[in-house]
């Protein structure tokens, strides 16, 4: 599949994380295709710093955290390893016993989509990431 001129190849995702939510047990399965470029601008620099933000804890999915961080660590890895991941579309579903379970599958099955609109190269100017003089302890 082409994505912003990019030629992707589809890969198909499962991943379960079980979580304890409120002293239960449930079951999150997020399964869905990922449509991934492995060349083109961008790709070498989207690979560098996911791997070192592995590497470094640092990681952006609000499910990494606790027993979950090294799943999602992991998940993220074997994307940035096939080269950046342009276009997701990942149903979500709850399972379990309890309350909680039963409270957060009756929301249905979640569907989430994330597509990449743009990818540039260009050098962040420093004043975008320059920390604000008020910020700065002397």
């Amino acid at each position: 599949k082409e994505v912003l001129g990019y030629t992707c190849a589809g890969f198909r995702i499962e991943v379960t994380m079980p979580m304890t939510v409120m002293n239960e047990t449930v079951t999150m399965t997020m399964s869905g295709l990922a449509w991934i470029a492995k060349e083109g601008p961008g790709v070498a620099e989207y690979q560098a710093f996911t791997k070192a933000s592995v590497a470094g804890g640092l990681l952006t999915n609000p499910f990494a955290q606790g027993p979950q961080a090294k799943g999602v660590a992991q998940m993220q890895a074997a994307f940035a390893e096939n080269g950046i991941p342009l276009e997701q579309d990942l149903q979500i579903t709850v399972t379990g016993a309890g309350e909680m379970a039963q409270a957060m599958s009756q929301m249905g099955n979640m569907r989430t989509t994330t597509k990449v609109i743009a990818i540039s190269v260009d050098p962040i100017p420093d004043d975008l990431v320059a920390m604000p003089a008020a910020a700065v302890k002397k």
